[in-house]
């Protein structure tokens, strides 16, 4: 993806969920570095998830399991039970 992509990809997400941060995360021994993207309404189904913008430009969601009675701002977020490529062009459109 080019730079192009990834500022209309970024200019998005922040025009939807506000400022990113700088985040790391592993998952099953691999760690993804990007921008993390999302609000408490990120859910596919329902699994929680939150974007991650790599600095390639590749669109990432990354779950994380919710227990039931646990606030959001509890979950560890570095820490996911799976990364997913998505393609960016079904996410901003």
């Amino acid at each position: 993806m080019d730079n192009t992509n990834y500022d209309q990809i970024t200019t998005w997400m922040h025009t939807h969920y506000g400022d990113g941060a700088d985040y790391a995360v592993t998952c099953d021994g691999t760690k993804y570095t990007g921008q993390m993207y999302g609000d408490s309404e990120c859910f596919d189904v329902n699994e929680f998830f939150q974007y991650i913008v790599t600095p390639d430009g590749k669109l990432l969601e990354a779950y994380y399991k919710v227990p039931k009675d646990q606030d959001l701002e509890e979950i560890d977020y570095d820490h996911p039970y799976r990364v997913d490529t998505v393609d960016a062009e079904y996410v901003i459109r």
